[in-house]
């Protein structure tokens, strides 16, 4: 990931660096412009999410009615974002796309939103047929393969090839920050796809669970190559306060975007 000189707490991809007819961002703990201030984006914490959501739409030239938010439900639901969806919970909460975590559209100047604060935020892009997505994927959202039903749903109805697809996973919570109790553990290597040392016991009876290997894994078991895919080594637990961190109690969140210019 890299961070522009115009927006200095704002990172990009770098697998996205060339596609000119995107626009992609990962937000801080930071406003875009300044050190001064918390830039929560989420719908509850401390700061005013309405007048922080105002902000990053001005520092990519955009208005509240290009931006699209959902309320997460930690699922493998999908919606389809069409034109009717504009602005959708960027005010209000009850006027964002309801129970779900995957955000997909093919329409330009749709900006799709996942918030995050320890859960993966992913974006995809699919250059050959204009397609793009944003997937919130926590514990729940990839044992239940959040991304796998991104990629499928990008390729079912978008006529995409697997190969095609460039993902960019942002930051989150490392594998040594994330653990869980032996019945979560249990529940987790229970999913459908599975990969060895996801999954891992640690010396005080508790398990880690590795999200970003999961979402890896799902990846390449699709036939998305590993040259398609860039992966975040920020851990929001250990890079606080430049990230929130549910694990650290915050209840603020960022958020990472995607739109189709």
């Amino acid at each position: 990931m890299y961070v522009s000189e115009e927006h200095p707490n704002i990172l990009q991809f770098d697998i996205f660096k060339d596609s000119v007819d995107i626009l992609n961002f990962v937000t801080t703990s930071l406003p875009p412009d300044s050190d001064n201030g918390v830039f929560n984006i989420g719908f509850s914490g401390s700061d005013d999410f309405v007048v922080n959501r105002v902000k990053l739409a001005l520092a990519w030239g955009l208005t509240p009615e290009n931006f699209v938010f959902q309320t997460q439900a930690h699922s493998a639901n999908y919606h389809i974002v069409t034109r009717e969806d504009a602005g959708a919970g960027f005010y209000l909460k009850q006027n964002a796309i309801q129970d779900n975590d995957i955000l997909i559209t093919n329409q330009p100047g749709l900006c799709l939103i996942t918030r995050s604060a320890d859960c993966v935020p992913v974006l995809m892009y699919a250059p050959k047929q204009k397609v793009v997505a944003a997937i919130h994927s926590g514990r729940e959202g990839c044992r239940l393969g959040a991304v796998v039903k991104a990629a499928e749903t990008i390729h079912s109805q978008f006529g995409t090839n697997y190969g095609d697809i460039l993902v960019g996973i942002g930051p989150h919570i490392c594998k040594k920050c994330y653990t869980v109790d032996q019945e979560c553990a249990a529940n987790y290597n229970s999913r459908q796809y599975y990969a060895p040392d996801i999954v891992q016991p640690t010396t005080d009876g508790l398990f880690t669970i590795d999200l970003k290997k999961t979402i890896i894994s799902d990846l390449i078991h699709l036939g998305i190559p590993m040259s398609n895919i860039e992966h975040c080594n920020l851990c929001t637990k250990h890079h606080a306060p430049s990230f929130f961190s549910a694990r650290n109690g915050d209840q603020e969140r960022f958020c990472a975007g995607i739109m189709l210019l």
